[in-house]
């Protein structure tokens, strides 16, 4: 079953499985963000897929403009964010939890270890 609906800020989809109405994939205009949900092998549900795009344009000088040959001073500015979950731990002996500070972190701003 598919939901809709629409508001002042743009509209959202919820896609619901009609036998235990679990809500398996979130679609919405608002940042062109789209949720895809899993159910684990406790049959309970997960986040296994989010992607969301902010766009907007910038302000830029006029040395830049003509440096990189725009026909006006604004430029358009996108920022992705894109997460794919490889595993879930459900052992709450194995996890750690660490505070980055609150609200007004950026996860850009976080240094994180690497491990490809």
């Amino acid at each position: 079953m598919i939901i809709e609906g629409k508001g002042n800020q743009g509209w959202v989809k919820f896609y619901i499985g009609v036998d235990k109405y679990d809500i398996y994939k979130i679609e919405t205009s608002r940042l062109n963000a789209v949720y895809i949900y899993k159910k684990n092998k406790d049959d309970k549900l997960y986040l296994s897929y989010h992607n969301r795009i902010w766009k907007t344009t910038k302000e830029i000088s006029k040395h830049k403009q003509t440096l990189l040959k725009l026909p006006s001073p604004k430029m358009n500015v996108a920022y992705r964010h894109e997460v794919y979950v490889l595993g879930i731990e459900t052992d709450s002996k194995k996890i750690k939890l660490k505070s980055f500070g609150g609200y007004g972190i950026d996860m850009g701003d976080i240094n994180a270890p690497y491990h490809a």
